[in-house]
């Protein structure tokens, strides 16, 4: 009788237990909120702090920390604390991402200030749509270096400003004065063991390397400059990827001291549809961002249905003496992953319909020597060094972004503990019950 009593528990259990994995099965992921920021990622683990109009109230942003946070015109300035160690130079990082489908005007962007407690201004930098005028990510980067003298140059406690600008025209309705998310980043550059070069060198006279040619290589891009996996990573050669009207993506190119990189991002050709083959102005904007995300150089290129290119040279080699010139260069002062960043137009929707294009890289990397000679530094050089690892010099914590399953994998363990829990629950009532029934 006993046994009996136990061999249909078993299967009842048994039972329970595989109709709660179908119903885990049939029910799937949860469906996630559609986020207004459009497929822009965030890196793992990223904290959300809140910038505040009082200094003394200010969110404290740690060095090797992702924040976000998010901005309005209404806002007005708002602050973020840093605390630099000083001996190196510190870079503050803000990518704005305003609402996906957001038309812009010239002026709108963000402004963003380094000051120090005294109020002094240590560095300011502009993000703004200038002449493309729909919604993308932007970056404006600021820095504290020991070359200043006064109250920027020592350690300590500075703040970072951020404050979103408008342009003349900007229609005081949503989504032009909507909230645009903030990809918040501090880091830090070790000083150099031996004295550096002081000067900056001479511009390059001679012509960029030519792009290559031959048949393209299958990579994905990134969905944010610190989603960057082993599949987003691009070096000399031609390499291929399909990108939606609308979307950016985020390509890896390490470069060390000495190298100059000349990239031509091509966006081929198309079937039209809707409207026919329209021309589309500034279909397709390519920038060369540095390791801490300051653009080093941009350029654009209208669409109208056949093959069209934005092209990409630095114009020097990765050199420690840049930091002492002019314009984008001054980004082109340190060696490790560069990116570079490819955004199509919202408007190639309406005239070639919503499906991917395809966007062809030739990248051509060329070793200038003694022109970047290397500089050692007297700490870790961290993100300041091209990477041994596949994945080149992107930070352990951001490579996990590009493994594939790992929300899968994360629910489907979570429905595991929840079946377990269910069958244990289940077997303590029967056996209860059995109990009273002897």
């Amino acid at each position: 009788m006993r046994g009996r009593r136990i061999r249909t528990a078993w299967r009842a259990g048994t039972g329970a237990l595989l109709g709660l994995g179908f119903v885990l099965a049939a029910a799937g992921p949860a469906p996630a909120a559609r986020d207004p920021f459009g497929d822009y990622a965030f890196a793992p683990g990223t904290r959300t702090v809140r910038g505040v109009a009082s200094s003394a109230e200010a969110p404290v942003l740690e060095g090797g920390t992702p924040y976000r946070s998010s901005v309005r015109p209404s806002d007005g300035a708002l602050y973020y604390r840093v605390e630099l160690p000083g001996g190196g130079e510190s870079y503050a990082s803000v990518v704005a991402v305003p609402p996906a489908g957001t038309r812009l005007t010239y002026g709108d962007g963000v402004r963003v200030a380094l000051r120090s407690p005294e109020g002094g201004y240590c560095d300011s930098a502009d993000a703004q749509a200038a002449g493309t005028p729909w919604a993308r990510p932007m970056s404006a980067v600021v820095e504290q270096t020991p070359r200043l003298t006064g109250q920027c140059a020592a350690p300590g406690t500075y703040y970072v400003v951020v404050e979103r600008t408008t342009g003349r025209g900007t229609d005081e309705v949503a989504p032009s004065v909507a909230a645009w998310a903030l990809d918040l980043r501090l880091f830090t550059e070790p000083a150099p063991r031996t004295a550096p070069p002081a000067t900056a060198p001479p511009r390059a006279t001679n012509t960029p390397p030519a792009p290559p040619g031959g048949t393209p290589r299958e990579r994905e891009g990134g969905k944010g400059p610190a989603h960057l996996g082993d599949r987003a990573r691009i070096g000399p050669g031609t390499w291929r990827d399909r990108l939606r009207p609308g979307t950016t993506r985020y390509y890896a190119l390490p470069l060390d001291w000495g190298r100059r990189a000349s990239v031509e991002v091509e966006l081929g050709s198309a079937v039209a549809g809707g409207s026919g083959g329209k021309t589309v102005a500034s279909a397709l904007r390519a920038a060369l961002d540095s390791p801490v995300r300051a653009e080093v150089v941009s350029d654009v290129a209208f669409y109208a249905g056949t093959p069209a290119s934005a092209h990409l040279d630095t114009g020097a080699p990765v050199s420690f003496a840049n930091r002492y010139a002019g314009g984008g260069l001054r980004a082109l002062r340190f060696p490790g992953t560069y990116v570079v960043r490819v955004s199509l137009s919202p408007e190639l929707a309406a005239a070639y319909g919503d499906e991917p294009l395809g966007v062809v890289l030739r990248v051509a990397v060329r070793d200038e020597g003694r022109a970047g000679k290397a500089v050692t530094y007297s700490g870790d050089p961290g993100i300041f060094q091209v990477g041994d690892g596949p994945a080149g010099n992107v930070p352990r914590g951001e490579r996990r972004a590009a493994a594939p399953g790992g929300e899968g994998m994360r629910r489907l363990a979570a429905g595991s503990f929840a079946a377990g829990l269910a069958l244990v629950g289940w077997l303590g009532v029967w056996r209860l019950r059995g109990r009273r029934t002897a």
